[in-house]
Formats: C-alpha cells, sequence, structure tokens
C-alpha cells in the first residue's frame, strides 16, 4: 500500500462501474486483486455484454441499478454521465471524471435535483490534472484569475493554438477533450470565468495539461504530462480514481 496507511476497519463497501475500457479496466483488476482495501466490486456495465477474465460485465441499465451500491463510478465518458448519472445519484453517490457532461447547464440542473432528493453526492475527481486544491483556494478571493492550457493528442509537424476563450464555449468546441478544464473551472471561478488554451502539438513533444491561478493571496502554476500510451497501461485518469479509493479508507489522509 503506497505510503503504508492504515485503513478504516468495518465491512466492505461495494462498487458500482460504468465503464469498462482504458480507465475502467484498472480498477476492476485492481479490485479482484484486493488492492484497494475495504471496497469490493459490485457490478459493471458497459455498452457491450461481455467477459473480462472472471466478470461478467452488463450491458442492461436495469440489471445493473437493481444491485445496491455504496458509490458509483463513472469512467466512460461525458455520455455516460448524461445516459445514467441522474438514475445513479438516487442509488448512491456517484464519482465521475467526465467532466465535460457538467457543462451543460440543464444537466447539471438534473444532477443537483437528484441528489438534493436521494442526499447524494456527484464527485469530479481530478484526473489528469494537478494543482486543483490550490485552484480552489486562491479562488476564494474576489480578484482571483484562473487560466488552464491543455493539448490535444501530439500530430503533424508543427505546433499550433486551435482554441482561446472560456472554457464554457470550448466544452462546446471540444466535448471529447476538456474534461480536466471543466473540472478546473468547477474548482474555482466556474465555467464561464475560467479561460483555457487549446494547443496541438507537433509529434514528438510531450503531451501537457497547465493550470495557473492567481489572485492577492498569491499564485499556483501547475503541470502535468500525462504519458499518452503508458508502457503499464494505466492511464492517468485511472490511477487518480485508484487513488481516491485509496485515500477514501485511510484514516489519515490528505486532499
Amino acid at each position: 500500500m503506497p505510503g503504508g496507511h492504515q485503513q478504516l476497519g468495518g465491512p466492505e463497501r461495494s462498487i458500482g462501474l460504468i465503464g469498462c475500457g482504458l480507465i475502467g479496466t484498472p480498477i476492476v483488476r485492481a479490485l479482484q486483486r484486493g488492492e484497494l482495501p475495504g471496497w469490493k466490486l459490485g457490478a459493471v456495465l458497459a455498452r457491450s455484454k461481455r467477459r473480462l477474465d472472471d466478470l461478467d460485465v452488463l450491458d442492461d441499465a436495469d440489471s445493473f441499478f437493481s444491485q445496491p451500491f455504496d458509490l458509483i463510478v463513472e469512467a466512460a465518458g461525458p455520455d455516460a454521465v448524461r445516459d445514467h448519472g441522474v438514475r445513479a445519484l438516487g442509488v448512491a453517490n456517484v464519482w465521475s471524471v467526465s467532466g465535460t457532461a457538467l457543462a451543460d447547464p440543464e444537466l447539471l440542473a438534473r444532477l443537483e435535483q437528484a441528489g438534493a432528493e436521494s442526499n447524494h453526492r456527484f464527485r469530479l475527481v481530478s484526473g489528469a490534472i494537478s494543482g486543483l486544491d490550490g485552484v480552489a483556494a486562491l479562488s476564494v478571493a474576489h480578484d482571483a484569475a484562473v487560466h488552464a492550457t491543455i493539448d490535444l493528442v501530439p500530430q503533424g509537424d508543427q505546433t499550433a493554438v486551435v482554441f482561446e476563450g472560456t472554457v464554457a464555449e470550448a466544452a462546446v468546441r471540444y466535448p471529447h477533450h476538456v474534461n480536466v478544464t471543466v473540472a478546473t473551472a468547477l474548482a474555482g471561478l466556474g465555467i464561464d470565468r475560467t479561460s483555457v488554451t487549446i494547443r496541438q502539438p507537433k509529434a514528438g513533444d510531450p503531451h501537457t495539461l497547465t493550470v495557473e491561478a492567481e489572485s492577492r493571496d498569491g499564485s499556483l502554476q501547475a503541470t502535468t504530462l500525462p504519458v499518452v500510451s503508458p508502457s503499464d497501461g494505466i492511464h492517468i485518469v485511472a490511477s487518480s480514481l485508484l487513488a481516491a479509493l485509496r485515500r477514501e479508507n485511510q484514516i489519515i489522509w490528505v486532499g
């Protein structure tokens, strides 16, 4: 166990997982190997029914949601939040890495209403971006400013800026690429007051995600260089979920 932290006792809590691809599969396997103390795998919902190791992956939402869960983790993308987020909040607390979905004000209102009615909460896990705790702290001041710079997957023979504007605008134009910028915005000033630059780096350049925040209380710059195709097969977004699940059951924890 990283850090050697002592874990809470008590019965294991059941996780329902939506998505079983690049992000979801490492979570399934960590649970199967007993690497997440305090958690057990209840069921997995995906677009297609199949076997993963010795697990039956469901494709029927009614079967999935008929089971009792203590937590539902969404790892399938913004469409999964739109399709299942409200229903999931009626069952359990929900963790998601698909911030772009929350840029839709109508969906955001429906999720908030569902959470208010069920007394469950929707947590947007930071995923591939760093520094969101600092963004939240600096955004308390009335003069705060927050800006993110994100790269698309490197390709081509030159680097170009393809977008500059608000996170709200970026979420419409690049719905599958700005989950981390929506998370940055919601951690601080909101999607209309947070600006973003989107770059298309040339092939061979690092894939870079940067967040900058400044207020009368100080300033922050945090840069992450996620590996697009990690050698161990575990994407940094999956790692962020694994870390959050481990931290949730630690007696002494940070964050």
